[in-house]
């Protein structure tokens, strides 16, 4: 089972996807709306996580000093 914030995540995804190839996104964003808000309410307790702090600089050019 997918938490709710996954769920809006592969959305705007796909939503993403039907912009940059010039596809018609025919969905009622209303109707959207409330599916996903009705799936974030059945998202398992197991699956959310306590916010994490954010990314720095630093820490993002110490990771790619050591990958690349």
């Amino acid at each position: 089972m997918y938490g709710g914030s996954s769920l809006c995540d592969y959305t705007a995804g796909l939503h993403a996807w039907h912009l940059l190839h010039g596809i018609l996104w025919n969905i009622n964003n209303e109707e959207l709306h409330s599916i996903l808000k009705g799936v974030a309410g059945l998202t398992p307790q197991s699956s959310e996580y306590p916010k994490r702090p954010p990314c720095e600089m630093d820490t993002s050019s110490n990771f790619l000093h050591i990958v690349g």
